[in-house]
Parts: C-alpha cells; structure tokens; sequence
C-alpha cells in the first residue's frame, strides 16, 4: 500500500481494495472515512478522521502505543509511515494451527489456504493493485446491497441533542449494533486481502435441542453398518463402514447391522462426536418399556439393597455412566434432590424422562440436567440446564453423621464428591489429636471429616478457588467445628510451608482432573509428580499422605512409579539454608500401607475398565 493511501483526505474514500475509488467518494468534511482492520467496523470518528484498529500485532501510530485489538483515531490530512507496514504486512502474526474442525483435526490443503486468507496476510502479492480493480459496475452493485442492509441504521442523530452520536469505535461499541452513525453515512467497503483472523467453528448440534421420550417407534428406521460389535459400548467413528441409512439426526436410536445384515444391537447415534454411537443395548430387540425399568430398578437395587447406602447417608450416585450399561450420563442423589450430568447428546435428550421415572423409584422431589463440562468440544453440542418446575438452591446432605451443603447453581458439578465417601471416613481413624493438612480441599470434604469423625487436633484446607471455600466454611460453621481455609494456588503455597520448616502429622492431595485427553498426558503426569514431590516434603517423619488422581487416563501402574519417583526427589533442588532459608531435606523412604478407589456406588465395567478412573494411594513416609 502506498503512503498516500494511508492519508486521511476529507473528500476521498478507501474503496474496495484499499485505493481511492473514484465512484465512492465523501460529500464533504461532514463524512466519516472508516479503515477496517478486525472484526468491527467503526462508526463516527469525526469529520476527517478514521478509526483503526489492529488486531494481529502491535504498533505505533502518532504518539500513542496501539495495543493488541485496540481502536486508535487517525486525524485527518496526517500520513502515518510507521502503519503502512502493520497493514500490509503484520509484524506479528499469531500461531494458527491449518486443521479443519468439521473432519477430525486432519490437515489439508484447503485449510492451509483458509490459514493464510484469514490470518491477515494479502492474499496476492500485489492487493493493491490498479490492474485488479473490479469494474466500476461491480463496484456499484455490491456498495448499493451492502447500503440496504444498513438502511436501518442510516439517517440516526442523537434523539435528545439532534447532533450526531459519538463514535462507538472510540467507547469501544459496535456501531452497526447501536443507531450511532450520523446522517448521511456511506458504507465502507472492506480491503480484500485484510480479513478478520481464522475462527475454528465450533461444531453444533441441530436446534433446539430438545427432549425426548423414552419410548422408541416399534420400527427403527435407520440402520449402521458396522463389522462387529464388540464388549466396548463406546463405536468410534473411524469403525463405522458408511453412514446410517436412511440419514439419522443427532440423538437418534439407530440400529447396529453387521455383515450379513443382521441387527447386532441399538445405540445413540451423534454425527458430531469422534465416538459415533453409545450402545444401549445389544441383540435383536430394541430398547422398551421393560428395558428401561429393568435398567433403572437393578440401579437403584444395588445402592439401597445390596450397598444399604440409605443407612449411612442420603447423598450417592446413582447411575455411573458405563458401569450402570448406561453410557453417557451419570445421576447422584443429594437428600431429595437428584442431580444428572449428560456427556452423550442422545443421553441428555432423555435426561429428563429418566430422571422422572428414578425420581418415582427413590422418592425424591426434585432434579438437575445438565450437560457436562466438555461436550461442546468433544460432543459437538451446547444446551442450557434442564430442572424440575421447584429446584432449591441448596441442600444440606449427611454422611456418616458429618453434614455438607450443596450448591446447585453453578461450580463444577455440585462441589461435593461421593466417590471419596469411603476415602474420608478412612482418614478420619488417622487424624485423632494429629494436624492436617488438605490440599485441593475445594469445598472442605476431607477437612470437615478429620476434625469431627476424626477429632483432629488441627486442620487447614487450601484451594484457589474462593466460592468453594466460602461453602466449606459453611460446612465448618454446619458441624460446629474450628478448621482454617486458605485461599492459594497449592504450588507457592506448598513452597512457603517448606521455606518456614513447617509439616504436617496428615497431608491429603486430592487435586482437580489434570489430565482431560491424550494430548495433555505428559503435561499432567508431569504436574502430578511436581504436586506429589512438594507435598512429601510437608509430611513429618512416620507421617501419612494420601495422595489421589481422578485421572483415568493415567495408568495405576505409572501412577505408582510417579510416586517412588517423586519420593527419591523430595529433597532435591530446595536450596541451601543458608542461602535462601531453606531446610535441605533428602529423599522419603515410602511405604504404600494400602491403595483404595472410589465408593462401591461407582461401580466398573468389565467391558469397559477405563471407567476405574480413581486412584488413591496410602503412604507412610520416614
């Protein structure tokens, strides 16, 4: 681009492709003139003057420093040298990986061509260039339909003052979404070449998504073909051998054919996901009336007749996913509510027919759905939260004689855990007259146990998230007991503790999900032996860690090597005392007394052991 196309002049306009169109011009000074440079357009600068706004680097225009995507006035009749190259060619431009999201991530050459178009590099060598201008007709043609689409906002001065509006670039608005353009302003055309960064689309179920019944047609009128079916209920895309016939919609009950066109069994089909259909059932009879009272009662038979769970508590999991052969959600109880999270779209559909129909079993009064944390990445749909007409804000559940409070609107989950039911009331018959220390306590489990089950002499909680230690204070104040909650990130907390020579009778580390998919293994194996390696350094000599993972993708096998591992480095890399008041401390002999998982209410598959996802190691360290 030329110097001169980059001076503001009052009676010239930035035409289609940067250079001044000879049709498209400004009546007057009373005109805005408008270089578009991101994903909003400006409005009213002020006659003579444009708005700019830089959204892949950074650069300096007159005598201000422009930040990333920030709006900056240019004065008119001024000519800005150092623009000219942040134009044309960014001096920044960010990483962007060339995949296309609608096909698995491959990469491919239209893709690496959208990269280039998008990520605010000229398409041609030479964008600005007289000799491929379009003909003025064209020109014409696309400013007079891009005009009518903006009639509505032409023609708009301030109602109160009758003067024009101030510029919404400048308080950071959109203009084309509010009427602040003055009268008789003329739509800028945007300069090929320079267009707004490449987005990923995200992938996005049909709308609305809606609820469902139980109860399927008598026929199901499309089929899979598949090879075999096998134990696992999760078929991933790249097994089946064409798409279903006829053409099945997002959530619908398909059936399974194999080779012979025999029917193999039923599942939930969703076209956007990399796991394609979620059985729900093998063989040749598809899924009724019996099926899913067979299904729903053997559920609830094992948590109230088997497990006696109602003797203990009144908050359990109900369904567990895989290991309930109910793929795709999982439903815990809390007092007489129950709460569901739907990981699978045809799952969350029915979400609420089978919600009603366990409420009748269990004699609860309320329910909760809503879809999982990650569902729009890995199963390609969003959707608001579905509940019953009178859902309470909050519940106070018991277990083993220690109440909790539970929330309902938002955090992750409901803040409270019943997979680590068994787990706390262990620890309780180690705390007695001990200190304890609960790192990653979120919203007191673990503390609120040692100090009232447990008589602990001492108890600190430490989380970063503030709103879960608010509820845990509350469960403190619910079970009349002292304990002292930090607001940290456990890492420099963990650090301070050894710079000042402190340490625990009890540590408990119970961290978030550190490891969401493959592509994160190594990063979170990795933080989980940093995370282990400080919190030995806490323990007093014959003292007890209790260190867990709800990782399923690490293995219980490399999660026993990261902690040998990471006792050998207690000590290392600490400092010198001297130096920086440090005690040097040499590697911790380990002793593992026992290792324990999730409540018996969480129960695994045979068909599918990846759903045995909770670790939990008892160690005694010299």
């Amino acid at each position: 681009m030329s110097q001169s196309a980059l001076q503001i002049d009052s009676d010239r306009h930035l035409g289609a492709l940067g250079n001044f169109a000879q049709d498209d011009r400004l009546a007057g000074a009373d005109r805005e003139i408008i270089v578009d440079r991101g994903d909003a357009a400006s409005g009213s600068c002020g006659p003579g003057n444009a708005a700019v706004r830089l959204c892949n680097h950074d650069a300096s225009v007159v005598e201000n420093d422009v930040a990333l995507g920030e709006w900056c006035l240019l004065t008119g009749g001024q000519s800005h040298e150092n623009l000219r190259d942040a134009l044309i060619r960014p001096r920044r431009i960010a990483k962007r990986r060339a995949f296309h999201p609608g096909f698995g991530g491959h990469l491919r050459p239209v893709a690496r061509r959208l990269d280039r178009r998008h990520s605010g590099l000229p398409i041609h060598r030479s964008p600005i260039s007289d000799a491929r201008l379009p003909s003025r007709l064209v020109l014409s043609v696309l400013a007079k339909i891009l005009r009518r689409r903006l009639a509505a906002y032409a023609d708009c001065p301030n109602q109160q003052t009758g003067t024009p509006r101030r510029s919404a670039a400048v308080q950071g608005r959109n203009p084309f979404k509010s009427a602040s353009l003055s009268p008789g302003f003329r739509l800028p055309v945007r300069i090929v070449g320079m267009r707004t960064p490449f987005r990923s689309r995200a992938r996005t179920s049909p709308s609305p998504i809606g609820q469902r019944p139980l109860d399927e047609p008598d026929e199901i009128e499309s089929s899979v073909p598949i090879n075999t079916l096998g134990a696992s209920p999760l078929i991933f895309r790249k097994r089946l051998k064409d798409p279903p016939d006829p053409p099945a919609r997002g959530g619908d009950l398909v059936a399974l054919v194999g080779p012979e066109n025999e029917t193999l069994g039923f599942g939930y089909f969703n076209p956007k996901s990399e796991v394609s259909v979620r059985v729900l059932r093998s063989g040749e009879t598809p899924p009724d009336e019996a099926f899913w009272d067979g299904l729903l009662d053997r559920a609830v038979r094992l948590r109230r007749d088997i497990l006696k769970l109602d003797d203990v508590t009144d908050t359990y999991r109900v369904i567990h996913s895989e290991g309930d052969w109910l793929s795709g959600i999982v439903i815990d109880r809390y007092g007489d509510t129950l709460s569901a999270e739907a990981f699978g779209l045809g799952l969350f559909q029915r979400g609420q027919a089978i919600l009603e129909r366990l409420s009748r079993l269990l004699g609860t009064k309320h329910w909760l759905l809503r879809p999982g944390p990650y569902t729009e990445a890995q199963e390609g749909f969003t959707a608001e939260p579905v509940s019953s007409p009178v859902l309470p804000r909050s519940v106070v559940v018991q277990e083993f004689g220690t109440k909790f409070r539970v929330e309902f609107q938002g955090g992750h989950k409901t803040g409270f855990f019943c997979d680590q039911r068994d787990n706390r009331r262990r620890l309780a018959g180690f705390t007695a007259g001990k200190s304890v220390l609960d790192l990653c306590c979120y919203t007191g489990g673990f503390s609120i146990t040692a100090k009232k089950l447990g008589n602990a002499a001492e108890v600190a909680g430490v989380d970063l998230d503030e709103q879960p230690l608010k509820i845990a204070r509350s469960n403190a104040q619910l079970n009349a007991v002292k304990a002292n909650f930090v607001q940290a990130d456990v890492f420099p907390y963990m650090r301070d503790m050894i710079r000042s020579n402190r340490q625990f009778d009890v540590v408990v580390l119970d961290p978030p999900k550190l490891i969401r998919n493959r592509a994160e293994l190594d990063e979170g194996t990795r933080r989980h032996f940093d995370l282990n390696r400080l919190a030995m350094q806490l323990v007093k000599p014959d003292g007890i860690l209790l260190s867990c993972s709800c990782s399923g993708l690490l293995q219980d096998a490399d999660f026993l090597r990261l902690l040998y591992s990471a006792s050998r480095q207690a000590g290392d890399a600490i400092g010198p005392a001297d130096d920086n008041g440090f005690q040097r401390r040499g590697p911790r002999d380990m002793q593992i007394l026992f290792r324990t998982g999730a409540s018996p209410d969480h129960p695994v598959s045979a068909n599918y052991p990846e759903s045995d996802y909770l670790k939990a190691a008892w160690m005694r360290l010299s």
